[in-house]
């Protein structure tokens, strides 16, 4: 193919793992960060649908496309590996806080008085 048809799929590329580095560079931490990641991960909605449209018009074999792919996949499988870490950690603090809700119903039993009498709720 042309080099006109590949130099769109190039910028798109490029493009691409631009915004697949910024969601790599988020601070989880700040809350306000996961409406950006909302905003990153639409672009790249958008920018694959672009590269689908002009991927039948390149040339896949051509070296600087081929790099370009390793580039992207290379840096989402450092994203997905971030995130899948930030994912486990809020598991682990998630079950840590169940376990301790837990424990304090276990100590901390509440009964009900109604007329005269002493209802215990677990039975």
């Amino acid at each position: 193919m042309s080099l006109s048809a590949e130099a769109p799929l190039q910028e798109a590329l490029h493009e691409l793992i631009e915004v697949t580095r910024n969601i790599l560079e988020l601070d989880f931490e700040e809350e306000a960060n996961f409406e950006v990641l909302g905003q990153l991960q639409q672009q790249q909605v958008r920018i694959r649908a672009k590269i689908e449209g002009l991927w039948g018009l390149a040339d896949q074999e051509n070296q600087v496309i081929r790099e370009l792919l390793q580039t992207g996949y290379d840096t989402e499988l450092e994203v997905n590996r971030k995130l899948n870490s930030l994912r486990q950690e809020a598991s682990t603090q998630l079950s840590k806080f169940q376990g301790a809700s837990r424990m304090k119903n276990a100590y901390y039993q509440s009964y009900t008085q109604s007329e005269g009498y002493f209802v215990d709720r677990k039975k």
